[in-house]
Formats: C-alpha cells, structure tokens, sequence
C-alpha cells in the first residue's frame, strides 16, 4: 500500500488524459472540473446498463442519499439528464440498473460545483446524459443465491423501455428479497469477571425471505414544459430464527416482518421568462409495517407486536437561473407532511405488559426555503453559498399528548480550487439536519439482548456542524487520489438513554464531536504492464466523543465505525470478452453504547469475488461468491447503571455462510 501511494503522488511526471475522455483535457496545467467520458470510455468492461458504467468513473462512488431532513440534501449525487429521478424510493443505483447503457450519450464528472447544476450538497456529482434516438428495449435478469447449509434465493426482473420522440415508458416487475449475511452456525458464551461460565451454547442462525416489486414511469411533453411521473409498489416478508442450545435446555428467537409500500412521484419543469427555468415536485409514499418478535426460554414466553402505518407528502418548487454567465441561482419553497401510526403490545407468558407510548401517533408538518448560488469567480476558483430556513411543528397523540416547534437556519459554504497539476481543494462548512425516525416516538424490544424501548415525545432532531477539507490529485489518466479531514460539532446528538423503572428509549444526549480522515486511492497499473486493471484502496477513521447520560463519562458515539477499509482489484480482459474483481475487507467493529449493556458486532475477512462474462451485446453472465472467516457479536450486560459494573460478558461466535451467486441478463 506505501508503494502505491507513493507511486500515485509521483503520478504526475507522467500525467495524461485518459483515452476516449471526451472534454477531459487539460487547460493551463490543470484538468477541467466537469470530465466528459463518452460510451468508448467504458467499452472494456463490456457494460449492459448505466450502472455498470458510472461505477466504473474514476473518482467517483454511488451515493444513493442520507437520512436528512430536506429533499434537496437528501437525495443521491447522480443527476440523470441534469435532474433528481422522480420517486425518492427508489434508489439512483437501482434507477441506473434499468437504463440500457445503448441510451448513454456521455457521462459527466462535476467536481466540486458548476454554475447550473445541482449538486445537492455533494462535492462530485455525475449526470448521466441519455441520447435522443428512438428505442424499444426488453431485459430479463434471473439471479440465484444459494447459502451454504442455508436457503436458496431467487430473484428475477423483467423490464421494459420504449423512447421515441418526447415520450418514454418504462416498467420493471420483479423479486427482490433481501437477505442477511450474517447467518449461519457457532457458539455463544457468557462469563462471569470471576471466570464462572453461565452459558455455552450452539447457535443457529437462519432466515426466509420473499418479495416482489413494479414499477411504472412515463416522461414527455406537456405544453411548453416536461412532466415525468414515477410510481410503484413493493411487498416483502423476512423471517428469521436463532437457536440456542445446551445440556440446560433450549432458546429460541423469532422475528417475523411483513412490510408494504407504494409511492407516486411527479416532476414537472418548464421555462419562465427572462431565461428562468421553474421545476415543480409532488411526491407521495405510503408503507405499512408488521412485526412479531418472539423468545421462549427458561420455560417463559414473550411475545412482542408491532403494527405501524406511515406516510410522507413533500410538495417542492424551485426556480433556477443565471443571472451571469458564471452565477447560477436557485430558490424554493419545500412543505412536507409525515406521519406515523403505531400500536405495539407487549406479552410474557399471555399476560399483557405495560409499555410507554406502546400506541400513539405522531404528525409532522415542515416548511422549509432553500436559496443557493453558484459562482465561478475564475477559471480556477469556485464559490458555493446555500441558506435554506426551516420551521417544523410536530405533534404527538395517544397515551401521551406533546405539541412543539423548531426553527433551524442551514447554512452552506463551498470553495472550490482546481490548482496546478490536475489537482483540485474543496473546503467546506454547512449545517445539517438529521431526519427523525418516527419509530423512535413509540415503544420497541429487542428480546435476545434483553432490551425494551420505551417511546420518547421529546425527540428532537440531531444537527451537525461540518467543516470539511479534501484534496484531490489525478494522475495517469484513470488515477485518483483523494485525501479527506472533517470535523462535525454534534448537537443534540441521537442514543439511548436511561428511563425510570429499567427502561431505556431512544433519546438527545447532549453534543458530541467527530474527527475523520480519509483515503481513497484508484491506481491504474498499465504503467506495470497489466492493462485494463486497477487497484482501489479505501480507509476511513473516525473518532467521536460525547458524553453519556447514565454515568456522564465521554465515550464514542453509537453505531460509528472507528476504523473501516478495503483493498479492491478489477481486471478487463477485452478480448475474452471478460472481467473480474475481488474486494477484501479485514475487518470493522461497529459498538452500540446502552445504559444496562454494551454491544457490538464485528467482521473479519470479508471477501467477495466475481466473474462476469459477455456470450453477446445482448447476454452476460456473473458468479459471485461472497466469504466472511467470522462474524462476532458480542455485548457486556451491567449489574448497575450508575457505576457499570460489568455481571457478565457475552461472546457469541458465527461462522457465516458463504452465498453463491449466479446471475444471467438478457436485453432484446
């Protein structure tokens, strides 16, 4: 690894453009900051869809969106045809799995803002440009998983694409089920500090999952402007058990979850006078969730129910235009309605149990402005400046009643310089809002851990504080190096905290802080004689500290990862024609901090290799298999809240599965 990166600093005595990069090409030592890369680009790996291609585009890496308060912010970094996809449901990497990579014109590479386009907050940004030319497309892909001593898998899509003139259908039905990796055969332990063995039982970890999807888009001209309308619905069910035995008996965990949901997108856009340009949004989702969780052990049975209808309406205009051939100006008004119906009951051996907030309903109704402007004060040096105002009401019904508001200004400041020697700096500093989890308000458990939720009416949105400073270097055409330091001031920061009677829920715990540096490395190796191949190299460390709320003692953040990395390798044989890859991650380590227990689960040696093989333009092939040495979780329960004094640790050792794919795609 020290190799490779001293290799690519060096990179520039040798810098090019990579073949077939279209517009990429250097002006005044430096590259452009929007890199054009035309279909040629990628016709070494053999793509079939949009997505095989934009995850083949140096420097860049798919962002299907954060859980953030605000539709602008919240939505991924890949524009298709300069715009947002219609739904919010469904994911860009799933929207660019349906799009034929015939009907790829070119693929822009925005790098840290551009008068004109929305960059959503994010520091690159790819648009997927589609061609105009007349098409009538039908794909059929059919994937089998097969877990090893586990379940076998079958998912499946048919879709449908027909463009001709300012009109476009496109349909997908199919089975998506998802799944876990983490399943398979080991051994849990408990252990007292004096070293007295509690527990030593065989675990069993297995699941079942069924689900289907359709999805229906239409897109043309109406009058002076464009309507795009996006729907679907989706049905799915997962089921998953854990067995534990012993000379002392037997435990058994049962979680069953049945989810329903549908949505209706519409966009709509047209020009204005005095060259503005108006875009128009409605989006509605609908879903319903029902879970059962189920424990029988030491002869006592406990049964936990949840039924829970949700819904979300967001109504978005804004208006964009360039008051200057280098300022780009963008203003708007989002409302949006969310609410959330939960009835949650709560049984040990058929008699019912009292929980906090176990039905309620919770309402939110959001305003939000959004101003932005970007401004290319030179060639070299770009601004970037965002104020966007929201107030919120939300509203708790039920056993308990709440009624608040809030008011939270969200600033964003970019600079952006594209330095000598195809380098650029981007420095950053901006206010975010993370969404609520409406689940939160209401009761929940988790029985294998002995964990019971109470709901919390004084939930209040966590906010962020970022500064962030990155550097990017190119080098040897396909060569990125980018290197990444940022620090967020937390406030009102999200976890578990303590209530009366042994209870917990999910809570604001006081401010925190976060520390991360980064790297991402893509290293061509033509210069060793290997051509079409790649290494990749990813780490992250994050620090963070906040203060708990039982013991009041600084200690890391929950669900935070300190340290997460991975090694990549793909290889291009065009003449075969083939390719292939493997990604190796080592290992991460992800703690959940609690007043009663500490938890955490862990990885070790996930490796994931494939094969994907082009018979025709029309037929391709892919094996995959997927390998971890060891999936650990592990959880320390307390005998006290206060002093936390450990009564026993639990280690509960998986040996996963291996899961075996094989996937076969037509196109007609």
């Amino acid at each position: 690894m020290t190799f490779l990166l001293l290799a690519a600093l060096h990179g520039h005595a040798i810098s090019k453009a990579p073949v077939n990069s279209g517009e990429q090409a250097e002006e005044g030592g430096r590259l452009n900051d929007q890199l054009v890369y035309q279909p040629e680009y990628f016709a070494s790996a053999n793509p079939t869809t949009a997505h095989d291609m934009i995850r083949r585009l140096p420097g860049f890496q798919i962002d299907d969106g954060d859980v953030l308060r605000g539709f602008g912010v919240s939505v991924g970094n890949t524009l298709i045809n300069g715009s947002r996809p219609v739904s919010k449901s469904e994911r860009v990497s799933a929207l660019l799995q349906r799009i034929p990579a015939s009907r790829v014109e070119y693929i822009e590479l925005i790098r840290g803002g551009a008068p004109g386009i929305d960059m959503g907050g994010h520091p690159v940004v790819a648009n997927v440009v589609l061609t105009g030319d007349a098409l009538t497309r039908h794909a059929l892909e059919s994937e089998v998983l097969l877990f090893r001593g586990g379940p076998q898998l079958y998912r499946g899509n048919y879709d449908f694409t027909s463009f001709s003139g300012d009109q476009e259908w496109t349909l997908r039905l199919g089975t998506n089920p998802m799944y876990t990796d983490s399943s398979g055969q080991g051994r849990l332990f408990q252990v007292t500090p004096d070293g007295e063995v509690l527990a030593d039982e065989s675990v069993e970890t297995r699941f079942d999952a069924d689900s289907w999807q359709a999805r229906l888009g239409w897109s043309g001209n109406v009058g002076v402007g464009g309507l795009e309308v996006g729907m679907g619905y989706q049905d799915s069910q997962f089921e998953q058990t854990r067995s534990l035995s012993s000379k002392q008996g037997e435990r058994r965990f049962l979680t069953l979850n049945d989810g329903r949901e549908g949505d209706l997108a519409l966009r709509y856009d047209r020009p204005l006078a005095n060259g503005k340009w108006l875009e128009l949004r409605f989006i509605q989702e609908m879903a319903r969730d029902t879970v059962i969780s189920e424990s029988t052990e030491s002869g006592q049975h406990t049964r936990f129910d949840s039924d829970q209808e949700s819904g979300e309406s967001i109504l978005r205009g804004v208006v964009r235009w360039l008051p200057a051939a280098n300022v780009s100006v963008e203003t708007g008004v989002e409302v949006v309605y969310n609410f959330l119906d939960a009835d949650q009951s709560l049984e040990v051996d058929d008699q019912p149990v009292g929980l906090p907030l176990a039905d309620t309903r919770v309402t939110e109704r959001r305003a939000e402005i959004t101003n932005q402007a970007i401004w290319r004060y030179r060639d070299d040096l770009t601004f970037e400046l965002g104020l966007n105002l929201e107030h919120s009401n939300i509203r708790q019904t039920g056993e308990t009643g709440a009624d608040r508001s809030f008011f939270y200004p969200k600033p964003r400041i970019a600079a952006i310089w594209s330095a000598p020697r195809d380098s650029q700096l981007r420095l950053s500093f901006q206010r975010e809002l993370g969404q609520l989890n409406f689940s939160d308000f209401a009761a929940s458990t988790q029985l294998s851990d002995d964990e019971v939720l109470g709901g919390n009416v004084d939930l209040r949105p966590q906010q962020r504080w970022i500064t962030e400073l990155a550097w990017e270097k190119r080098f040897d055409g396909d060569g990125v190096l980018t290197l990444t330091a940022r620090h967020d001031h937390i406030v009102d920061a999200v976890d578990v905290i303590p209530l009366d009677d042994g209870l917990t829920a999910i809570g604001n715990i006081g401010d925190g802080r976060l520390h991360r540096l980064a790297a991402d490395l893509r290293f061509p190796l033509e210069r060793f004689g290997i051509d079409g191949a790649f290494v990749r190299l990813e780490g992250r460390y994050d620090r963070t500290r906040v203060t708990d709320p039982t013991t009041g003692k600084s200690r890391p953040l929950s669900n935070v990862r300190e340290f997460e990395g991975w090694l990549r390798f793909e290889h291009d044989l065009t003449a075969l024609p083939l390719t292939w890859g493997v990604a190796y991650l080592p290992y991460y380590r992800q703690p959940v901090h609690h007043p009663d227990q500490f938890r955490y689960f862990s990885v070790r040696d996930f490796v994931q290799g494939w094969v994907q093989y082009q018979f025709s333009d029309s037929i391709d092939m892919r094996l995959q298999v997927t390998h971890m040495s060891q999936f650990e979780q592990g959880r320390d329960r307390y005998a006290d809240r206060q002093s936390q004094e450990i009564a026993f640790n639990e280690r509960q050792l998986i040996d996963p599965r291996e899961i075996f794919g094989l996937r076969l795609r037509v196109s007609l």
